[in-house]
């Protein structure tokens, strides 16, 4: 793929280039906003992909996607440090950011891109690099003494509810959707595919197709809705799946 590359960080935008070059893709590090934009304007030759500084601009006061529709430049582009991922993983989320701000490009195949996403989002997320990059940073633990140690009784006893138990006992839930929903309770803490349930089915040494899978979930998410007591959903974003629990203070 052709791959344009601007970050403020000069630097990292070298090892972003170099890297997917390595990969077989051709990519052109921009050193300056002004190279960069200039030559978006005077391209001949669109570029396959645009990978962007988060910080290259400040996202309350400008809308890069509406910026470059109404100049005629329709070209999928990623934030290689977006520090507010929207999917379980950063390739994944870049995927859905296209999908979601560029729908109107019919010509874009997604597919297409996700073996370079998957590339990128090693090189950014490794060990050696990512300590490097802004807005890549994990916050370091927060020391005990700044830790509240106040919580009510009221959230305590929430929190340390068996609250899909008790759905099951008030909704009469049958066992098949008992066992999908502790399934999403357990892998709460991301978006699972259908591929991805029927894993963990086959893990149990057991067999369900996807379709059948969709039946179980529409059924499910049916379940929850009509139970009014219910402290839970199942959320559904980009055919992924995820249980969130609603926790009162």
């Amino acid at each position: 793929m052709n791959i344009y590359v601007y970050s403020l960080q000069e630097y990292i935008g070298e090892i972003i280039c170099d890297h997917l070059t390595e990969k077989g893709h051709l990519c052109i590090n921009f050193k300056s906003q002004n190279d960069f934009s200039c030559t978006l304007m005077r391209m001949k030759t669109k570029p396959d992909l645009l990978v962007l500084d988060y910080t290259f601009y400040n996202h309350d006061d400008f809308d890069i996607y509406e910026d470059l529709k109404e100049k005629g430049i329709i070209l999928p582009l990623i934030f290689y440090n977006d520090p507010c991922l929207t999917m379980s993983t950063r390739s994944r989320h870049w995927k859905s950011q296209i999908l979601l701000n560029q729908n109107f490009n019919k010509t874009i195949k997604i597919e297409n891109y996700e073996p370079l996403f998957q590339d990128l989002q090693e090189l950014v997320e490794s060990e050696e690099l990512s300590p490097y990059i802004t807005l890549m940073q994990k916050p370091a633990p927060l020391p005990d003494f700044l830790i509240p140690k106040k919580m009510s009784l009221n959230y305590i006893k929430n929190l340390n509810s068996d609250c899909i138990t008790d759905f099951k006992t008030r909704s009469g839930l049958s066992n098949n959707l008992f066992y999908l929903l502790s399934i999403l309770q357990k892998h709460k803490e991301i978006a699972l595919s259908l591929s991805d349930i029927q894993k963990i089915y086959e893990r149990d040494g057991k067999h369900i197709s996807q379709n059948s899978l969709k039946v179980l979930i529409s059924k499910l998410r049916g379940k929850i809705r009509e139970d009014r007591q219910c402290k839970f959903i199942i959320r559904k974003v980009d055919n992924l799946y995820q249980f969130i629990r609603f926790v009162s203070a």
